[in-house]
C-alpha cells in the first residue's frame, strides 16, 4: 500500500527545512497506515542535485541554500529512528522505469529527467551508475555550448541552463520544463512549441551522444512534465543524433519516453530499501 502526497516547497526553503518537511511527511505516513515503527524496513530518498550514495551526502545542489554536502541521511535517521537509504531524484526513477516498466528487458539503459532542472542517470544489470568516489553522475551539468547561459552551478553552457532558457516563463511559474507547450502539441496548433522542442532536442542530442560514447547505452529514455513532450523530445533527437552521428557510434539506441509519475518515483526509492535490506 502506497501513502503519497505532493507538497510544493516555499521559495527560500533551505537544506534543513527541506530534511525537516520529510521527517514530517515520514511521520504523518507511518500514522496514516497504522505501521509499527520498529517493522518498518526503512526511508528510501530520492535527493535533489549530486549524491554522495557512500557518504549519503547531498554533496551540491545550487538551487536550495545549504545542500552543500549535507549529510541528510544522518539526519533523517536521528529524526526517524530508521535506517535511511539515500541515491538522486533521477537515479530513482531511472532504476523503477528499468525494473517496473518493460525496460530491463532491453540491456543498459540511460534516462533523462526534465522536471524543475535536468538529470540523467545510468541503469546496467538493475543497478545505477556511480563516479569512482560513489555519487550520482550530473548529467544536467554537462557542457554543450560554450557560449551558451550562466547556470546555477557557475559555470556556463550547461545542459541545464540552455534548456532553461527556452522555457524561462514556465519555469518562474514553477513548472516543469516544456510543461506548457503539451497543450499546444497535442492540439495540431503547436508550430511554436514544437520549434521550441527543435532547439532543445540540438541540446540534448549532444548529451545524448556524450552519454552514448560514455556507457553505451542500448536505450534512450526521456522523462518529462507529459507523455507528448517526451515523445516529441525523443523523436527530435533521435533524429539529430541519426543525421550528425559518428563513426563510433554507429548503431542507435532505442529512444523511449514517458511522462513523470511520480507514484513510479516512491517505487524506486522503496527499491532502494529493499536493496539494501536483502544486500
Amino acid at each position: 500500500e502506497l501513502s503519497s502526497r505532493i507538497l510544493p516547497l516555499a521559495k527560500g526553503t533551505d537544506a534543513e527545512g527541506v530534511c525537516a518537511l520529510i521527517g514530517d511527511l515520514a511521520d504523518a505516513a507511518i500514522a496514516e497506515l497504522g505501521l509499527e515503527r520498529g517493522k518498518v524496513l526503512g526511508l528510501g530518498l530520492g535527493a535533489p542535485g549530486q549524491v554522495n550514495v557512500r557518504t549519503r551526502t547531498v554533496t551540491f545542489y545550487p538551487r536550495t541554500p545549504g545542500f552543500v554536502d549535507f549529510p541528510i541521511a544522518s539526519r533523517l535517521e536521528r529524526r526517524l529512528g530508521l535506517p535511511v537509504t539515500v541515491h538522486n531524484n533521477c537515479s530513482v526513477i531511472a532504476l523503477s522505469e528499468f525494473r517496473y516498466r518493460g525496460l530491463a528487458a532491453g540491456g543498459p539503459m540511460f534516462m533523462f529527467l526534465l522536471r524543475s532542472g535536468v538529470n540523467g542517470a545510468f541503469v546496467d544489470a538493475g543497478r545505477i551508475h556511480l563516479t569512482s568516489e560513489g555519487a550520482t553522475i550530473e548529467t544536467g551539468h554537462l557542457p554543450v555550448d560554450v557560449d551558451g547561459p550562466a547556470c546555477s552551478c557557475g559555470a556556463k553552457g550547461c545542459l541545464e541552463a540552455c534548456l532553461a532558457a527556452l522555457d524561462p516563463q514556465n519555469l518562474d511559474e514553477g513548472g516543469s520544463l516544456f510543461e506548457s507547450l503539451g497543450p499546444a502539441l497535442g492540439s495540431g496548433h503547436g508550430e511554436q512549441a514544437e520549434e521550441i522542442l527543435g532547439r532543445a532536442a540540438i541540446h540534448l542530442a549532444q548529451a545524448v551522444r556524450i552519454a552514448c560514447g560514455l556507457f553505451s547505452p542500448r536505450s534512450v529514455l526521456f522523462v518529462a512534465a507529459s507523455s507528448v513532450v517526451a515523445e516529441t523530445l525523443a523523436a527530435r533527437v533521435r533524429d539529430v543524433v541519426a543525421r550528425d552521428g559518428s563513426g563510433f557510434g554507429r548503431t542507435l539506441p532505442e529512444f523511449h519516453a514517458r511522462a513523470y509519475d511520480p507514484v513510479l518515483a516512491q517505487r524506486g526509492a522503496a527499491a532502494l530499501v529493499l536493496d539494501a535490506f536483502l544486500g
